[in-house]
């Protein structure tokens, strides 16, 4: 068996290589053997060391294209996912190209969504371009209520999946004992993202502002960097804080070494969604900086109460704060339970 598979393995982003690592595991279960080629810009850059669809880089277009052609003319699947990766005319419209190409060569072929979530749309017509491409494939699973809700109202080829983001799935999060809350808060950990589409300076100060409460109130202190770039501003803060409790956590492309740094927080704040979803999995308590609609999609599916859910165009370092403290989480179980349904896109 064949899989060409859209999915960002070349910049050592945890959410992008847990999403692989959780969907490359059924895949061994379900079919055993099979060819893994992944569909992005760059070398993938992973210890499975998979297939990458071109031959080299820097090739140009047209060559580029006979190469996926020819990728896509042998798969028996063409998997999209997952995570935020329908929200403007070019993300879709060329993955439905891809689509469509694969099952004009082969019938037998399918075009499978995985983990997905829709937006946000910066216009109409990339709101269209995104239907189009779910016309266009076979089955879908959505990693959000919001998004399936999107789904579930247009008139589709086919049923969506409610499901669950993919690091629900992992064997990595299964194999794990999840933190049992003391009240004692000694760790606080904080994933940040470089600011969205705000003023940088006001709320850089604010992430400082409250890394250096932090640091003054806390045993230790970890600033998470969940991909490459957040590296130069976790260096930024921990420089500029100069505290001896306070010390970086670079994501260095193994997945179980972070998810392990996670699990000695005993809180978590995050304006990385997959440092929210990550805690609530561990069963640490969080907050979330959101700079998307999905961090508060995210929020309202595990009804995670609305006062740890924070703006970062306007959030105050004194807010978040203030909320640092033990609170019970709603059950993990079910959630895993719904990242599993992300594979029944297979039954289709």
């Amino acid at each position: 068996m064949k899989i060409v598979h859209v999915a960002w393995l070349g910049r050592k982003n945890f959410g992008d290589d847990i999403m692989y690592e959780s969907f490359s595991s059924h895949l061994k279960s379900e079919f055993g053997e099979y060819e893994h080629c992944i569909w992005c810009d760059q070398a993938p850059i992973h210890t499975d060391n998979p297939e990458w669809i071109y031959k080299q880089p820097n090739q140009n277009g047209i060559i580029k294209r006979m190469q996926e052609n020819r990728a896509l003319k042998k798969a028996d699947y063409l998997i999209i996912g997952g995570g935020s990766i329908l929200h403007s005319y070019h993300s879709s419209k060329w993955k439905k190209r891809g689509a469509v190409y694969l099952k004009k060569k082969n019938k037998k072929s399918k075009a499978l969504g995985v983990g997905l979530s829709v937006g946000p749309f910066d216009s109409a017509e990339d709101e269209k371009a995104c239907v189009e491409f779910l016309m266009s494939i076979d089955a879908c699973a959505f990693r959000d209520l919001a998004s399936y809700d999107f789904a579930k109202n247009l008139s589709l080829p086919y049923k969506p999946i409610l499901a669950f983001d993919l690091l629900g799935g992992s064997r990595l999060i299964e194999n794990i004992d999840r933190r049992t809350s003391t009240g004692e808060i000694k760790t606080v950990g904080i994933a940040i993202r470089k600011p969205y589409r705000v003023d940088k300076e006001l709320v850089l100060k604010q992430y400082q502002s409250l890394v250096e409460r932090l640091a003054q109130t806390f045993q230790s202190v970890m600033i998470f960097s969940f991909s490459n770039d957040e590296i130069q501003l976790a260096a930024y803060l921990e420089k500029t804080i100069n505290k001896k409790n306070t010390i970086i956590v670079t994501y260095n492309g193994n997945t179980a070494d972070l998810i392990k740094k996670v699990n000695e927080c005993d809180f978590f704040i995050s304006s990385k969604l997959h440092g929210g979803i990550l805690a609530f999995l561990l069963n640490i308590p969080f907050a979330l900086i959101s700079y998307q609609k999905k961090f508060k999609d995210f929020a309202n599916y595990i009804k995670l109460p609305e006062n740890y859910v924070f703006d970062q165009e306007n959030f105050k370092a004194s807010e978040v704060y203030s909320r640092i403290g033990s609170y019970k989480l709603p059950s993990q179980n079910e959630f895993i339970a719904l990242a599993k349904k992300n594979f029944e896109i297979f039954n289709f």
